[in-house]
Formats: structure tokens, sequence, C-alpha cells
């Protein structure tokens, strides 16, 4: 059997979405939490942050060191196994005794909750041509679905049970997925031969040389998704708690006039998200069309990026709401998406996906 033999379907495509949001969402359980997690062991609430630092570290590592499998191994295995030791590390983050074994809880979780970077090329290799960007569009939607769903979700089910039945909840979720998985899932062989580890690591950094057009599409991507969204969401949370490219650059700007109502807020959040969801399912498409043997080592390159753009997104929100508050934000986040769009314009000519070759 060969991936060509496998029909995506979009019942398929719907339960890799239900299936990569869960994966992802892992990750942000905790952030609505960590006022009441540092209550409980008895510790300064600032504290907190070095929980979401472990959870991002592993993630990290995760992505760097076990996603490139993904273009070597079969898949569903490697699936099944990730998943099921997410719900080992979401059950030990249930009974932590304590805030080291909480970190190192979450930090474990991190590294192996990378199924729906998993599941995400797989997805632009089981789709036909005139059909992946749909297909991707559908799976990544279930990424950001899941982001929103955790961090809304964690909050009332502490509320109603504390913090721990969070991940005893989650626990049994990825359970339950990982079990449909197997079901579900057939068995998809290896894309490429297996040489060695230490190779497979540094084809990770050959993607650059291979591919002429990837670090624009990764500049553009980092630009939108790591500073952009990231600045504004960080910001937000200092807004909130203080007195009353296109789509993307609009939003900056309604943002910038409108800073006291609670309403229009929503209404560029909104906006924003929708923004940076299309943009994202675009440039992934865009990425995927690049190599057919390549892809999870390309998701890698992608997801990479955008951690180390978000995290300076995250910084700079500090310093440019210490600065000059909600309006240096969104100025700055104005500027961000004039350059993006300037990067798009300039080298879109360049992006020439039938002239890529999809073989490695």
């Amino acid at each position: 059997m060969n991936d060509n033999d496998i029909v995506m379907t979009k019942f398929l495509a719907i339960l890799f979405a239900i299936c990569s949001g869960l994966a992802i969402g892992n990750l942000y359980w905790a952030q609505p939490l960590l006022v009441q997690i540092m209550d409980g062991f008895g510790l300064p609430a600032a504290n907190g942050g070095l929980l979401v630092t472990a959870t991002q570290i592993g993630y990290a590592m995760g992505i760097l060191f076990i996603l490139p499998l993904g273009d070597f191994v079969r898949r569903k295995r490697m699936i099944a196994l990730v998943m099921v030791l997410s719900v080992l590390a979401l059950v030990s983050c249930a009974i932590s005794p304590s805030f080291i074994i909480l970190s190192l809880s979450l930090f474990s979780m991190g590294i192996v909750t990378i199924s729906g970077q998993i599941i995400l090329p797989l997805a632009g290799d089981l789709s036909r041509e005139d059909e992946r960007g749909h297909i991707v569009g559908i799976v990544s939607s279930g990424i950001t679905t899941g982001i929103l769903f955790s961090r809304f979700a964690s909050g009332i089910i502490a509320g109603f049970w504390g913090w721990r039945s969070v991940y005893v909840i989650a626990a049994a979720l990825n359970l339950v997925m990982v079990l449909v998985m197997i079901y579900v899932l057939p068995e998809i062989p290896a894309k490429n031969k297996f040489k060695s580890y230490g190779k497979l690591l540094a084809s990770v950094f050959t993607t650059f040389k291979n591919h002429s057009s990837l670090p624009n599409i990764l500049l553009h991507s980092g630009l939108i998704f790591g500073l952009i969204f990231n600045i504004f969401w960080t910001s937000l949370t200092f807004l909130l708690s203080a007195e009353p490219f296109n789509y993307c650059l609009v939003s900056m700007v309604c943002g910038f006039a409108f800073s006291d109502s609670i309403v229009a807020i929503v209404i560029v959040a909104a906006v924003l998200s929708v923004a940076v969801q299309g943009v994202s399912v675009l440039t992934q498409t865009r990425l995927f069309n690049l190599s057919q043997g390549e892809r999870s080592r390309l998701n890698t390159v992608f997801v990479v990026n955008n951690f180390i753009f978000g995290a300076v997104g995250s910084a700079l929100a500090s310093l440019l709401w210490s600065l000059g508050g909600w309006s240096y934000v969104m100025i700055a986040a104005s500027a961000v998406s004039v350059a993006a769009l300037i990067v798009w314009l300039f080298s879109r000519s360049k992006f020439k996906y039938a002239d890529e070759s999809l073989d490695n």
C-alpha cells in the first residue's frame, strides 16, 4: 500500500483536525490555571510562568528531534506511540505532588504531544493536489480551535473540580482519541529509507539549500504568526488587566483606534485570528507543495521558525507595553503587518510551485 491508495475523505480530515486540536491543546491547559496551581503548592503566582516555559521548551525539543522522523517511519505507529506517551504525561501532571514534578511532567508532555504536527503533513501526503489546500485548512483549523478550546475549557473545569481534574479529563480524551486513530487510520508505509539519525537531523537544515523559496515562506509566516499574533495576544492580557497584511493590517489599525472599547477589541481579535489562520493555511499548503518526501522536515522548520518568532513577539510585546502601552503595541504590529505584506509582494513571483520538484 502507498499513500495514493488511501482515500482522504472529509471524515478523515475532520478526525485529523480533532486529534490535532487535542494534541496542541495539551500545551495550553495550564495557562489559565497558573494562579490556582501556584496557590495549591503554596508558591508565588509569578513562579507559574516557569510551567509554561517548561512546556514550550519540551515542545520545541519534540518538534526538532522527533517530528523529522515522520518522513522515515510508519506514521500510524509513530502517532499512536506519542499519543500514548502524552496520556501518561497528562496523568503524571494530574497526580504531581510537587511543583518540580509538575514542571518535569509538563516538560515531558511537551516533548511527546506532537501528534498534531505529524498528522498535518500526513494530511498533505494523503490529499490530492487539487484538494490539498482545503484538507490542510481543515486540519489546521483544528489546531487553532484546540488552542482556544483548551484555554477556555480549562478554566471552567478547574472552577468546578480543581486544576488536577483538567489533566484527568485531558488524559481521558486523548486516550479515547488514540484508540479511535488506531482503529481508523490505515497502516501507511514509510516514505523514505532511514539511514541514520544524525543524517536525518542534518537533512532538516539542508531543506534551505533544496528550496530557494523556503526562507521567504518562513519569513512571511514568522512575521504574521510569530510576531503579530503573539504581540497582540500577549499585550491583550496587559490591556484587559488595566483600566479602561491586508486583514492583519486592518485589524491592527482598528485595534489602535478603538483601544477603549471591549466590543471593538473582541471584533479585532476575531478578525486577526481569521486572518492569521488564512495566512497559516496558505503558507503550509505552499510549504507542502515544495516536496513530497520532506513534508515532516519542512513542517519541523516551519514550526520551529514560528516558535522562535513567537518568543521574540512575546518579549517585544512586554517591551512595547512598558514603553507606551497599547498604542505602541498596535503601531509596532501595524508596522510588522506592512513588512509582511512587502515580503509577500516581493517574493510571490518566486513561488513557482509547479516548478518545484515533488520528489526529494
